[in-house]
């Protein structure tokens, strides 16, 4: 074990709180404390296998007993910094609830909420309204800007013009269109200042561009806002197939359908296929298979993975049905014939047996 006298040693309720990326993170640590102490080539600690797993490797480094009580934290410690990612969504979730802050302020004074600047910031100067005059004689030039555009993009354009750009000139001529001495709004195509990367491509197509007021409002943004909640609830964690069904049948799923949406069901209730016995249904899709280096371990196959065997075995079964076998006199498909071959055997077992392969889940 390493030495710990000049760095901070996690606490018993820190590692037993972790979640699977901070564990992670604390294994990186280590993984680098080692090879700096131990100057080489050394073998660091597997980020592989479930949280408990992580935590003991975790614990084990640092000599604690993930049983016994947190210890005080060392005053020369300092805090564990927590992945990039994590910064990152505390950073996104801070701006996104000061945003709706202000949205809810707005809403309050019955003010009008923008996310975007108002006409006045995009208002040109005396100077460029000069120029553009001067190179655009035949159109109507308003005192601002008739899109959003960058006022920089603008200039280059401007001074493009001014050096016999004809591109650079279209591309004004086409943001300051007039029809009937009404603008006609079409966005700024991305200009460099360098002349020489201007496009030579013909003008956007013309966009006219609606002011927010003239948008469709909700009857009360404010009641819809302040009915928000901070609280969703989760599903349970389920293992296998089984647990999966249970939550359907116990309601569970309903009610998140109900809550959350969507409402219309894709009928994907699979264990009809066999009769409803929740039993058979989890014994057919059982087999046995390696995890995380132990062998000849039962589990069942994923319901997702079941989901999408959905238009395999479909496919495969029509394929199937139209083999002359099960023809009748007439030519067409007789559920007789059909009956006689495979019986009482439901779509996956007939499935499974037209094509085996189709049950190598391991």
């Amino acid at each position: 074990m390493a030495d710990t006298s000049t760095r901070h040693i996690p606490t018993t309720s820190e590692i037993n709180g972790a979640k699977l990326k901070v564990l992670k993170h604390m294994i990186n640590t280590i993984n680098e404390e080692k090879i700096h102490l131990e100057q080489g080539k050394v073998k660091g600690l597997s980020k592989q296998g479930n949280i408990a797993e992580l935590r003991e490797r975790v614990a084990g480094y640092y000599g604690i007993d993930l049983a016994a009580p947190s210890a005080p934290i060392p005053t020369s410690a300092a805090a564990v910094p927590l992945p990039v990612d994590f910064e990152i969504g505390k950073a996104q979730w801070a701006w996104a609830r000061m945003l709706a802050k202000e949205w809810m302020d707005a809403e309050a004074e019955q003010k009008e909420f923008k996310l975007w600047p108002t006409e006045m910031e995009y208002a040109l100067s005396q100077d460029v309204i000069l120029q553009l005059r001067t190179l655009l004689p035949n159109h109507h030039i308003p005192t601002s800007s008739p899109v959003p555009s960058d006022q920089d993009q603008l200039q280059s354009l401007i001074r493009a013009a001014k050096d016999g750009d004809s591109t650079a000139l279209r591309q004004l001529k086409s943001l300051f269109a007039t029809d009937n001495g009404s603008l006609d709004l079409v966005p700024l195509n991305v200009v460099s200042s360098s002349t020489s990367l201007v496009a030579a491509t013909p003008p956007s197509p013309s966009t006219s561009f609606r002011e927010p007021s003239q948008l469709l409002q909700p009857p009360s943004q404010l009641a819809a806002l302040t009915a928000c909640q901070e609280d969703i609830e989760v599903f349970k964690k389920t293992d296998g197939i089984r647990e999966v069904i249970e939550q359907v049948r116990d309601g569970t799923v309903a009610h998140f359908r109900a809550k959350y949406g969507p409402t219309q069901d894709r009928k994907a209730n699979l264990e009809e296929e066999f009769g409803g016995d929740l039993e058979q249904f989890v014994s057919f899709f059982t087999f046995t298979g390696a995890v995380k280096r132990q062998k000849d371990v039962s589990k069942t196959r994923a319901f997702r993975l079941l989901v999408e065997d959905l238009p395999k075995r479909n496919s495969a079964l029509e394929v199937e049905r139209k083999k002359d076998c099960y023809k009748d006199g007439g030519g067409g498909f007789s559920e007789l014939l059909w009956s006689a071959k495979w019986d009482s055997k439901n779509k996956w077992e007939i499935w499974c047996e037209i094509n085996p392969d189709a049950k190598d889940w391991s």
